[in-house]
């Protein structure tokens, strides 16, 4: 389906930049980092260096509640250009899929390049969807987009989301956000929290988040505002992207649902009110939540709804033993294209993202592929110049080399969480009431 993109986009000083197919700008090489081989992620929850065992007894499931109150405009002007006028109500429409078990919560990401996406990004504009904690934002301000819905099957991290969009608004700076992750400031947040969710049970749901894991996301916090302050930063450390979040956060545009990739009605509801408010879903952010999922009838009927046109993308990473890895990180990163991944998936064959990754093209910068984009000069891709025999047989035997890995005893070997976490949050909040 091809859709007129988004008008102008977020403030004065952001503006789309229409980006021929392929295109690709040179990137600053990269400064190492020491980063210990991280555990890949559970299905649908990617991606997390902060990974938990539930607490002990786990919260229990919550009715949805509306996203924080939405403010028409800022001191900078509307938020987004196109959408300015669209009540951001609807926007909301989709609803939570019902709540899963989960042994760990997967509240951030140990991906340390996101900035390699950034070229392929820019100025995209348009609707943002993706899985996992907060690189989502430094993804979608990367992007300028005009609205963000953010899935997981983890209610931890949904409500996670729920509370940074009810502190961004009141947070003018990134420093300003990260000291309310400091005790001294809870006062505040409950305020924001309880302006933002007048609803007493999710009200409550939320700054249980907050008083379980307030220490843990101030120090995950503090270390994003202390990266890179270049326009390859995070949404913390690029003053840029932090006012992008700010505004959207301001405007309602925010928008976490408890949703599962394979699941039965959240992501047909986000593509529908993507139709409905006539913005295409530019980029997608799997992570690597394809590793630990084939693409059953359920996947692809949700992937195939969402309103694509030609600048759309799709973004993931995944373990190989065949393709490199970014200097200071522990996944490669690839960006696709969504329409050739749709057409990929119409094909009963196209059963996983093993499948979708023989179609890679590696990228001179190392840990980067490409797939779906026109070749250009100097890149071959994984199977090149082989006829339809010869790629069969290759296909298989790359497929068999480890295109795409998943290491065993992953959960096990995770960071664990002390599961006294919940009971100090409830104790907290018993002492605040």
């Amino acid at each position: 389906m091809r859709l007129l993109p988004a008008s102008a986009s977020l403030g004065s000083g952001l503006r789309r930049l229409a980006l021929a197919a392929g295109l690709w700008l040179g990137l600053a090489p990269p400064a190492a980092s020491s980063l210990a081989d991280e555990p890949a992620n559970p299905p649908a929850a990617p991606s997390g260096s902060a990974t938990a065992v539930a607490p002990d007894p786990q919260p229990r499931p919550l009715p949805p509640a509306p996203e924080p109150q939405a403010t028409a405009t800022t001191p900078d002007g509307p938020p987004a250009g196109g959408l300015a006028a669209l009540d951001s109500r609807q926007l909301r429409a989709p609803h939570d899929e019902p709540a899963h078990n989960v042994r760990r919560h997967y509240l951030w990401s140990n991906e340390r390049r996101h900035d390699l996406f950034f070229p392929l990004l820019h100025g995209l504009g348009g609707a943002y969807m993706g899985v996992g904690g907060d690189q989502n934002y430094t993804l979608a301000a990367a992007a300028a987009a005009d609205v963000l819905w953010l899935v997981d099957l983890d209610q931890a991290v949904v409500h996670m989301h729920r509370l940074y969009a009810a502190l961004l608004p009141v947070a003018l700076t990134p420093q300003e956000l990260v000291a309310l992750f400091d005790k001294r400031h809870r006062s505040e947040v409950h305020a924001a929290v309880a302006a933002a969710y007048p609803e007493g049970d999710e009200q409550r749901a939320v700054l249980q988040i907050y008083h379980a894991y307030r220490d843990l996301l101030h120090s995950h916090l503090q270390s994003e505002l202390h990266r890179s302050h270049s326009a390859r930063g995070t949404w913390l450390s690029d003053a840029q992207k932090y006012q992008h979040m700010h505004r959207l956060a301001r405007a309602g545009r925010i928008i976490s649902r408890l949703g599962d990739l394979t699941g039965p009605s959240t992501l047909h509801e986000i593509a529908e009110t993507a139709r409905k408010a006539g913005v295409p879903v530019h980029a997608i952010y799997l992570s690597n939540a394809e590793s630990w999922f084939s693409y059953g009838p359920a996947f692809r009927s949700n992937v195939l709804a969402l309103p694509f046109d030609d600048r759309s993308v799709i973004l993931r990473t995944i373990k190989s033993a065949v393709l490199p890895y970014p200097a200071g990180d522990i996944w490669h990163y690839t960006i696709q294209r969504a329409q050739h991944f749709a057409d990929g998936l119409s094909q009963p064959a196209y059963r996983s993202i093993d499948v979708a990754m023989v179609d890679a093209v590696p990228h001179k910068t190392p840990g980067v592929s490409l797939i779906g984009f026109p070749l250009k000069a100097g890149q071959t891709p994984l199977l090149a110049g082989k006829k339809s025999r010869e790629r069969r047989d290759g296909k298989s035997a790359l497929i068999a080399s480890g295109l795409v890995t998943r290491p065993a005893g992953n959960r096990e070997t995770a960071r664990e969480m002390d599961r006294d976490r919940l009971r100090r949050a409830q104790l907290e909040l018993s002492q605040t009431n």
